[in-house]
C-alpha cells in the first residue's frame, strides 16, 4: 500500500483516516487493492488515454451529484445509531465504485462526505459549505487539479465563456499565483472553478479555490455575516478550512482556503 504523507492525511476526513488504519490490520482488504492496484498499471501501460468530451464529463458530475442528493436522503431514512452495523459493507462497495472510475480517463476521485442530519432552515447553507469545501479538498489532493491550466486570468476567461452561460471574470490575487480552472456541477448547475498556490519558506503551500456560479437564491442566513470593503459577505468554517462567500450582481463568489480567507477576499475585492 502506498504511504501517505503527513500533509496528506491531515487533509483526509476522520472516515478516510479509519478506514486507512483498517488497511493496515486487514490482509483481505490489503489484497484487494493490491489486486485493483495491478489491474489499474496493467490498463495504463496497454491501453491509449483519450479524452472525453466535456458533455462527457459534465454528465458525470452530474451523476455523482444526484447521487450525494440520493445519499442524504437515505441517511434521513436510517438515523445514526442504526447506521454503524452498515458502515464498513458500505464502504467495501464504495471502495469498488472508486477503482472503477479511476479507470475512466474523464471521472473525477470522489471524497466520502458524511453530513449530520440538519434541519429544512440550515439545509442551504450547510450544504453550500460542505460541498464546497469537500470539493476543495478532492482537488487539493489531486495531482492535476486544472482541467485548462493557465497563469494568466485573461485566458481562463476567455476558456469560459464558451462554457457557461453566465460571465465568470477572474482576478488576480496579491501574493497568489493563479494555476488554472476547470469547470464543475455542483447544486445541479454549471460552477467555473479556478486554483491558485502560493509557496512560501519554511511554510505549507496555500492553496485557494475560488468558485463563480449563478446565485439562484441560496439560502446564507446560517453563516456569520461580515464586512469587507463595504460589501457584506458571509463566512463559515468546516474541517480546518475557511469559506468566505458574496455576491456581485447575479453572481455568487466563493473563497475557500488553508487560512485567511477573510484577508484574502478583501484582497480580491479591490480588482473586482
Amino acid at each position: 500500500m502506498p504511504q501517505i504523507g503527513r500533509s496528506e492525511v491531515e487533509l483526509l476526513t476522520p472516515e478516510l483516516e479509519g478506514a486507512k488504519l483498517h488497511l493496515k490490520e486487514c490482509k483481505e482488504c490489503r489484497l484487494f487493492f493490491t489486486q485493483q492496484n495491478q489491474l489499474q498499471k496493467f490498463i495504463k501501460d496497454n491501453l491509449p488515454t483519450i479524452k472525453a468530451p466535456a458533455s462527457a464529463r459534465e454528465e458525470v458530475l452530474k451523476s455523482i451529484a444526484a447521487r450525494g442528493n440520493a445519499k442524504r436522503k437515505v441517511r434521513k431514512l436510517f438515523p445514526s445509531k442504526y447506521s454503524s452495523r452498515y458502515w464498513w459493507a458500505a464502504a467495501v462497495i464504495t471502495a469498488v465504485i472508486a477503482s472503477i472510475l479511476l479507470f475512466n480517463p474523464f471521472t473525477e476521485k470522489v471524497t466520502n462526505t458524511d453530513h449530520p442530519i440538519v434541519t429544512e432552515s440550515q439545509k442551504s447553507s450547510y450544504q453550500l459549505t460542505e460541498e464546497l469545501i469537500n470539493d476543495y479538498i478532492r482537488y487539493r489532493l489531486s495531482e492535476q487539479p486544472a482541467e485548462f491550466a493557465t497563469n494568466n486570468p485573461g485566458e481562463l476567461n476567455s476558456w469560459f465563456s464558451s462554457k457557461l452561460d453566465f460571465n465568470a471574470r477572474f482576478s488576480s490575487i496579491d501574493e497568489l499565483q493563479l494555476v488554472g480552472g476547470r469547470l464543475c456541477y455542483l447544486f445541479e448547475r454549471r460552477v467555473a472553478l479556478a486554483f491558485y498556490s502560493q509557496r512560501e519558506m519554511q511554510k505549507p503551500e496555500q492553496w485557494v479555490s475560488l468558485f463563480i456560479f449563478k446565485d439562484n437564491h441560496i439560502d446564507l442566513s446560517k453563516m456569520k455575516t461580515v464586512n469587507l470593503k463595504n460589501k457584506t459577505a458571509w463566512y463559515s468554517e468546516s474541517k480546518g478550512y475557511e469559506l468566505t462567500v458574496w455576491k456581485q450582481n447575479d453572481l455568487l463568489y466563493a473563497l475557500v482556503a488553508d487560512e485567511n480567507s477573510l484577508k484574502l477576499t478583501e484582497k480580491l475585492l479591490e480588482r473586482i
